[in-house]
C-alpha cells in the first residue's frame, strides 16, 4: 500500500512540475485577455507542505523493506538572495552517478504559466548555482533538474524545488508599480500612440542579454536587460496594463507579441527592434528601430516560425510605423524616383531591383511602401492629377503593378478592368516569362490587352491570348525586347498604335481580321501560303512588305496586289510584277543587288522610285515581237525607230551591223536560243538589257561585250 501511495504522490509532483521538464525553459504561446494587476500578482498562500518535504517522505523506506534507499536529491541554501546580492545553493545526490544539473529560478505564481523562469543555469556537471540579485519582492522558487548522462540528457530522472520569499521595502516596490509608472509616462492620445511609446521605452531603456540568463519581465523592466522572453513578457504586461489587447507568440526558440489596435491584430517584435552592438550587460545605445512594429503575418513568417492563430490573424499594415508616420522615403530614395518615373511613363507593371538589400528586408520594405502609397495617395497625386493610383507588390516576381484608375482590380496574378461586360488585362503580377492569358478573369470573358499592359516588360518571353480577345491596346507590348512568341486569335480586330515590339511579324493567314488589324496598325505578318514574302494589308490591298526568297529572279504572286517594300537585305536581283501591281511606297529601301524590275503598264510611282534608285524598269506592254519566219535582220533595219523592247523570233540566224542603232527608247532586246551571228556594233550608244537563254550564243555575246544580261 505504501508503494502505491508513493507512486501516486510522485505522479502528482510530476504533473505539477511538468512544464519545466525540458532543459532550456521552454516558451509556449498563450492567448491572454486583459487582467487586473491584483490577478497578475496574486500569490499562492495555500501551500501546507513543501514539495521537498513530500519527496523526503517518499524516500523513507517502509518498515521491513530492504535498506536500499531510492534516488534522492537535496538542495542546500548557502546564502539567501537579496536586493544587493545573489543567492547560492548546492545540490547533493545520495547515489554516485554521471550526473548533470540544470537550475531554473523564478516567480512562484506567474501570469505566464509555464514560462515562469526569470533566471537559469544550463545543464552542466556543476552542482552549485548562483542566482541573480532580486529586484522586486515576492515568492520565488528554485527548480533543479537531475539528469543521468548515461541514460538521457533530455529527460530528468529527478526534480526538486525549494522556495524563498523576499519582502517589499521602500526602494524595491512590486513589479506592478514599475509597470504603472511606465504606462503613465507613455500614455498617448490613441492606442497606437501608447503602444508605440511603450515599444520605444523598451528598446531605449533595455538591451539584449547575450548571456541568455535573464528571462523574466523584471529583466528589461527593472534590471535593464533580458532575453526575447523578457522583452515579450514585459511588452505583454505593459500593453495589458494600458488596456490594449496583446498575446505572446513563440517559435524556434524565440518569443514576441501580437497586439490589437482599432480591432485589427498586428505582429510586433520588440527584441528584434532593439538589436544593437551590445555585449553581455554592457549597454550600447543605437540600433533601435521600428522594422518589426505592426507587421502582417505574411511579413513576419518570412523570419519567424509559427502558425498564425485564427482569432489573431494579422492582415493589415494600417498601423505599421512607416505607413502611419512615414519615414519609408529613407529606405531608398533612388527607388522612389524610379517608381515616379515608371508611373510617368504610364507603365502598368515593372520590375524593381533589390540592389544590395537582402531579399527578406526588400520584400518587407516594398510591401510596406505600396501599402503606404495606397493609403497616402498625396505622395504622388500632385504629379498625376485625375488618376487614382493603386500599387501592388508581388514578391515572387519582384514587380510592382500600378492600377491607374479606380475601375481596375487585382485577380491574382492579373491586373484587369471590367469594360463592356468583359475583362481587359492591364498587367501581370507573377513571374513574367511565358504567359497564357486565361479565357476568363473574375468570371468575365477576357476581351483583350489594355493600353501599356506589358509596357517595357523585358522579361516577357511569350504570350498567348485567348480566342475571346478582340483587341490589343496602344503600346501594350511596346519595349518587350525578350518577346519571341505572340499568339493572337484570328478574329482579333483591333490593334492600337505601337502596340507590338518594333519590327514584330505575326504568323497568320492573309484573309483574317487579325491580318487586317495588323496592317491598320502598321505591322507585317507571315502567311504560310506565301513563304517567300512578308505581307501587310495597305490601301485596301494585300501588299509585299519584304522579299525572303534567296533566288536572284523572283515573280510576285498574282494575289499580292501591291509592293510596300522588298527589304534592304533581300538577295533579289530581278523582280517581275504581275499586271496591275501597285507601287505603294516611293521611298522604300532598295535591295543591294536589285537592278531590274519587269512590270506591265508601269505606274508612275514605280518609274520615279526606279530612277532615284538607279534600277531599270522594263514595261512588258512595250514589247514588240518581230514577225515569225524572219531569219536575218538586215544592218540598220530598225535604226532610229521608237522601238523599246524588240523580241526576235526563234528562227533568226543573223543580225546586221547597227540594226538597233540610234533608237532613243531602246530598253531591252530578247534573243532566242540557237546559233545566231551578231556584229560587234549592234546598239550604237544605247545600253539595253539583253534577255537570252542561259548558255546561248546571244548570252555569250552580250557578256563578252559588257551588256547587262538576264538569262532565262
Amino acid at each position: 500500500m505504501r508503494k502505491w501511495l508513493m507512486a501516486l504522490l510522485v505522479l502528482s509532483v510530476l504533473c505539477f512540475l511538468l512544464p519545466a521538464l525540458a532543459e532550456g525553459g521552454p516558451v509556449n504561446p498563450e492567448r491572454m485577455t486583459v487582467l487586473t494587476q491584483s490577478q497578475i500578482f496574486a500569490g499562492d498562500a495555500e501551500r501546507a507542505l513543501s514539495l521537498s518535504r513530500r519527496i523526503a517522505l517518499l524516500a523513507a523506506p517502509e518498515s521491513g523493506e530492504e535498506d536500499d534507499p531510492p534516488l534522492a536529491m537535496t538542495i542546500t541554501r548557502k546564502s539567501a538572495p537579496s536586493y544587493t546580492t545573489a543567492g547560492s545553493w548546492s545540490v547533493s545526490v545520495n547515489k554516485p552517478g554521471n550526473w548533470r544539473f540544470a537550475f531554473y529560478f523564478g516567480e512562484t505564481s506567474s501570469v505566464f504559466g509555464s514560462s515562469w523562469v526569470i533566471h537559469r543555469k544550463s545543464q552542466s556537471t556543476s552542482a552549485a548555482y548562483t542566482s541573480c540579485p532580486l529586484v522586486v519582492p515576492g515568492e520565488y522558487r528554485l527548480l533543479v533538474n537531475l539528469y543521468d548522462a548515461d541514460v538521457s540528457l533530455k529527460k530528468p530522472v529527478l526534480q526538486n524545488v525549494v522556495y524563498y520569499t523576499i519582502a517589499e521595502d521602500a526602494s524595491h516596490p512590486p513589479l506592478e508599480s514599475y509597470i504603472a509608472d511606465i504606462v503613465a509616462s507613455c500614455r498617448g492620445e490613441s492606442d497606437f500612440d501608447t503602444a508605440l511609446a511603450l515599444h520605444d521605452w523598451l528598446t531605449h531603456h533595455a538591451y539584449y542579454d547575450h548571456s541568455l540568463s535573464y528571462y523574466g519581465a523584471d529583466g528589461v523592466l527593472v534590471r535593464g536587460y533580458g532575453t526575447c522572453d523578457s522583452y515579450s513578457k514585459a511588452y505583454w504586461l505593459l500593453l495589458n496594463a494600458a488596456g490594449i489587447g496583446v498575446t505572446r507568440i513563440s517559435g524556434n526558440n524565440h518569443a514576441w507579441n501580437a497586439l490589437c489596435l482599432e480591432d485589427a491584430w498586428y505582429q510586433c517584435d520588440t527584441t528584434w527592434d532593439d538589436i544593437s552592438a551590445t555585449t553581455c550587460h554592457s549597454a550600447v545605445s543605437g540600433g533601435e528601430s521600428h522594422e518589426y512594429f505592426c507587421l502582417t503575418d505574411e511579413l513576419m513568417l518570412d523570419e519567424h516560425d509559427y502558425t498564425p492563430a485564427a482569432d489573431t490573424l494579422c492582415e493589415s499594415l494600417d498601423m505599421n510605423y512607416f505607413v502611419r508616420l512615414g519615414g519609408w522615403e529613407a529606405w531608398d530614395t533612388g527607388f522612389v524616383d524610379a517608381l515616379h518615373g515608371a508611373v510617368s511613363q504610364g507603365r502598368q507593371a515593372f520590375a524593381v531591383s533589390l540592389g544590395n538589400v537582402a531579399p527578406i528586408e526588400f520584400n518587407r520594405h516594398m510591401t510596406i511602401l505600396c501599402w503606404a502609397l495606397n493609403t497616402k495617395p498625396e505622395a504622388f497625386a500632385a504629379d498625376f492629377p485625375g488618376e487614382e493610383l493603386t500599387f501592388v507588390y508581388d514578391r515572387a516576381s519582384v514587380r510592382i503593378a500600378v492600377a491607374r484608375t479606380a475601375g481596375r482590380a487585382i485577380a491574382d496574378p492579373w491586373l484587369y478592368a471590367a469594360e463592356d461586360g468583359g475583362a481587359v488585362v492591364y498587367g501581370y503580377l507573377g513571374v513574367p516569362g511565358g504567359l497564357t492569358v486565361p479565357d476568363t478573369i473574375a468570371d468575365l470573358p477576357v476581351t483583350g490587352l489594355g493600353a501599356r499592359a506589358f509596357f517595357l516588360e523585358t522579361r516577357l518571353t511569350s504570350l498567348t491570348l485567348p480566342d475571346t480577345a478582340a483587341s490589343v491596346g496602344a503600346e501594350a507590348l511596346a519595349g518587350c525586347s525578350a518577346l519571341t512568341s505572340l499568339s493572337m486569335p484570328a478574329a482579333l480586330s483591333e490593334i492600337g498604335a505601337e502596340a507590338l515590339p518594333g519590327g514584330w511579324v505575326t504568323d497568320c493567314a492573309a484573309d483574317t481580321a487579325l491580318a487586317r488589324a495588323l496592317g491598320a496598325a502598321g505591322y507585317d505578318f507571315a502567311d504560310p501560303a506565301y513563304p517567300d514574302w512578308r505581307l501587310r494589308w495597305a490601301d485596301g490591298c494585300l501588299a509585299a512588305a519584304a522579299c525572303l526568297s534567296a533566288e536572284p529572279m523572283v515573280t510576285l504572286p498574282a494575289e499580292i496586289g501591291g509592293v510596300l517594300g522588298l527589304g534592304a537585305d533581300a538577295g533579289v536581283q530581278v523582280l517581275e510584277l504581275p499586271s496591275g501591281t501597285l507601287w505603294l511606297d516611293g521611298a522604300m529601301a532598295v535591295p543591294a543587288d536589285l537592278w531590274l524590275v519587269i512590270a506591265e503598264d508601269v505606274p508612275q510611282a514605280l518609274e520615279d522610285w526606279a530612277q532615284a534608285a538607279d534600277v531599270t524598269v522594263l514595261d512588258r506592254s512595250r514589247r514588240a515581237v518581230l514577225p515569225a519566219g524572219l531569219t536575218v535582220l538586215e544592218a540598220g533595219s530598225l535604226s532610229g525607230t521608237a522601238v523599246c523592247w524588240p523580241v526576235l523570233p526563234a528562227g533568226i540566224t543573223a543580225v546586221g551591223e547597227g540594226a538597233f542603232a540610234d533608237c532613243p527608247f531602246l530598253a531591252a532586246v530578247t534573243f532566242p536560243a540557237g546559233e545566231i551571228v551578231l556584229p560587234d556594233s549592234l546598239f550604237g550608244e544605247a545600253d539595253p538589257v539583253v534577255l537570252a537563254p542561259a548558255g546561248s550564243a546571244a548570252a555569250l555575246w552580250a557578256v563578252s561585250h559588257g551588256y547587262r544580261v538576264l538569262m532565262y
